[in-house]
């Protein structure tokens, strides 16, 4: 089973597995075309001043032009990373086209600061926004790990301010998988400036869904399931209702991934320690549908 959590109450519901599955569309194989894109961005990405992208559009599904779209987001691991691929393949049967964005290969080629990897994020929604074949206010974004990062972290009015110009298209739903909620708790808490990153930064949202993916046994938060629900605790009560929270009891972080274990210095709500990514084929197809229904009530 898994615990769901709307903010808009204090009140947990609990779905059975099966009901979430009943959630997802109806599949039809070969249901994209996909195109490999070189998307300006005036965040370099390893001195290149594009960013490759998969582009997939639902083909032989009963969908009109334009579509709604979401970007993915892969984790830490890089793109390499078989990851979210099964979740493009269901959101194009449902309808959707999906942009897989290369933010970088592997884990070597990854920076430490994510300020350009939001640049990059939002200038791939513009890019969408400029195709005649995509709904420019229908693009929502969904994120793993580092991805998730990126995915919550786009949803404050201060990275819509700073990246998104402000003035442009919203996303219209934001969807994070294990974003390690920890940090943001502590973030919300200290109300620190950073650089750049102002204290009340996880007090401004762009006022869009967001729906929070984590796993009950995650090494990042310290196998603390209520991680995220402490996270979202903090927000101010205006923005608190469109808040809400999936966790997966039995889920490490990562379940979505091939199984993979390693020493993470953030791991353990900071104190360091081995995680632990445990492949989960029925959480996975749990969290795929519930995406899909997701993107589908907010993000159509």
């Amino acid at each position: 089973m898994l615990t769901y959590q709307t903010f808009s109450s204090v009140a947990t519901r609990v779905f059975l597995a099966a009901s979430c599955a009943a959630a997802a569309l109806v599949i039809v194989p070969d249901a994209h075309a996909e195109e490999l894109l070189r998307i300006p961005t005036s965040a370099p990405v390893n001195g290149r001043a594009v960013v490759e992208a998969i582009l997939k559009v639902p083909t032989g599904v009963k969908t009109e032009k334009p579509y709604p779209a979401v970007i993915l987001l892969h984790s830490g691991g890089g793109w390499d990373v078989p990851l979210t691929g099964q979740y493009a393949k269901a959101l194009n049967q449902a309808g959707f086209a999906t942009l897989e964005l290369r933010l970088f290969k592997s884990e070597d080629e990854r920076v430490p600061a994510i300020g350009g990897y939001l640049q990059n994020l939002y200038d791939a929604l513009r890019f969408l926004g400029s195709r005649p074949d995509i709904k420019p206010d229908r693009v929502s974004v969904a994120g793993f790990s580092h991805g998730g990062y990126l995915a919550l972290t786009s949803a404050t009015s201060w990275a819509y301010d700073r990246f998104g110009g402000g003035t442009g298209s919203k996303f219209a739903a934001h969807a994070p998988f294990y974003p390690v909620c920890y940090t943001y708790a502590a973030t919300a808490r200290a109300r620190r400036a950073n650089g750049d990153v102002p204290g009340n930064l996880l007090f401004r949202w762009t006022g869009v869904p967001v729906r929070i993916f984590a796993g009950g046994k995650d090494d990042y938060d310290d196998q603390d399931p209520k991680a995220c629900e402490e996270f979202v605790s903090l927000i101010p009560e205006r923005h608190r209702s469109l808040f809400s929270v999936v966790v997966y009891p039995d889920a490490t972080h990562g379940w979505d991934q091939p199984s993979n274990s390693f020493f993470a210095r953030v791991a353990c709500k900071g104190r360091g320690c081995t995680n632990r990514n445990v492949a989960n084929p029925a959480v996975t197809e749990q969290s795929v549908a519930e995406l899909v229904k997701f993107v589908g009530e907010n993000g159509r």
